[in-house]
């Protein structure tokens, strides 16, 4: 089934309508990625890491929490920091556990927060809500400042009919197929790892020197501190 999602997926690359869908997710995931994925999604923003490792400053950092774990961890700097922040959020309509009205709940705050982020709030709306609350001019005034935002926050909102194998390889066939999109415009290959390689390279000589039990001197001071440390500690309780 997860192969049947992802090939279904990877059909509608051939298609205009869904080239623009990719290219548009390109556009809106500049730089700094954030996914709200549903619990059962939890570890998918790990796996969009591992595709989106492009080279800086292309590459994006990619974070996020399900459901509502992250609205008073984060979500002010979504909504209010200096930088802009590209949300994808992921929500499926049907709930894999669940528990009276508390899908209901997590669809409505999902929807909330993109609409929030999208309208903001200007000093008109603020000083009416103020008034209405019995806020004085002087409230308003002192408080403008800090309660009112510009919104214009971009977002995706990816709906899921469920969480099940097929629409999660459809996820993942979207993403893969997004960063290729990005690898063709700016003319890269999206997986090489050249800096990992290298770090590689030297793991294995450093492996060989703390297993001889020797002090270091080949590298950089630093470095060699850091081997000299390991090799004292390992000598010592050995």
């Amino acid at each position: 089934k997860m192969v049947g999602g992802r090939t279904s997926d990877d059909r509608g690359g051939s298609i205009a309508s869904c080239e623009d869908v990719y290219v548009f997710m390109r556009r809106i995931q500049w730089h700094t990625d954030y996914s709200k994925p549903t619990a059962t999604l939890n570890k998918f923003k790990l796996y969009l890491n591992s595709i989106n490792y492009r080279p800086y400053p292309t590459g994006p950092i990619v974070w996020g929490e399900p459901g509502t774990n992250g609205q008073h961890a984060y979500f002010q700097l979504v909504h209010q920091g200096t930088h802009l922040i590209p949300a994808d959020f992921i929500v499926p309509l049907e709930s894999l556990n669940p528990v009276g009205d508390h899908h209901a709940m997590l669809l409505a705050n999902c929807f909330a927060q993109t609409e929030a982020l999208m309208r903001g709030k200007d000093a008109e709306e603020l000083a009416f809500e103020m008034k209405e609350s019995g806020a004085s001019d002087e409230d308003v005034i002192r408080l403008s400042g800090h309660k009112t935002f510009a919104g214009n926050r971009p977002t995706n909102t990816l709906v899921l009919g469920t969480v099940d194998a097929a629409s999660l390889g459809a996820l993942i066939a979207l993403y893969e197929h997004k960063v290729y999109v990005e690898s063709v415009i700016w003319d890269i290959i999206a997986f090489d790892q050249w800096g990992v390689e290298l770090g590689k390279q030297l793991a294995k000589t450093i492996y060989s020197e703390i297993g001889a039990g020797k002090n270091s001197t080949a590298h950089d001071s630093s470095t060699c501190g850091l081997i000299n440390m390991a090799v004292k500690r390992r000598t010592l309780v050995s």
